[in-house]
């Protein structure tokens, strides 16, 4: 999700199952990283056997490159790199994931629980903010449908006796 998007959820529960959605994605990200990240260091020699950066350490090789980061050096180390900040990325995001989760839960106990609309905030694609709304009558939206409806005959097999039509 991007930032800057506003989602509305029709209840609590309806946004308890996004948030729950997206902690499961998240986890297989994370599986799905690890994973290729025991085939890198598998397949590495040990001396070249990327360590986990530090925070803020950028391994000596990035090149700034306008506003994305090249890596210089060898491509096998850089991927490791790369892998091994996404995963920690991802496990903060579902810490706080959980978390979002765990307070919007916490909100039917305070009395917020029985809103009709939950308009979600979410910035680097994470929720931010929330607005309860109780519309009016006026405010709701009134269930319109407008269509046309077209009935045709069935095509009747072509005979040489005549057809009667009956007139009602």
């Amino acid at each position: 999700m991007d930032t800057g998007t506003v989602l509305t959820f029709g209840s609590l529960q309806d946004l308890s199952d996004f948030l729950e959605e997206d902690i499961e994605r998240s986890k297989r990200m994370i599986t799905s990283y690890n994973e290729r990240l025991g085939v890198l260091l598998r397949s590495n020699e040990p001396k070249d056997a990327p360590k986990k950066a530090k925070q803020g350490e950028q391994g000596g090789r990035w090149i700034p490159y306008g506003r994305l980061m090249l890596y210089g050096g060898a491509s096998r180390r850089g991927e490791a790199e790369m892998l091994f900040e996404t995963v920690d990325e991802l496990k903060t995001r579902v810490r706080y994931l959980e978390e979002a989760r765990q307070a919007a839960g916490n909100l039917s106990k305070v009395g917020l629980g029985e809103a009709p609309i939950y308009l979600v905030q979410f910035k680097t694609g994470l929720p931010h903010k929330v607005v309860v709304l109780n519309p009016t009558e006026s405010d709701r939206p009134k269930l319109k449908f407008e269509g046309e409806l077209v009935i045709r005959p069935k095509s009747r097999p072509v005979t040489d006796q005549p057809q009667q039509i009956l007139a009602s």
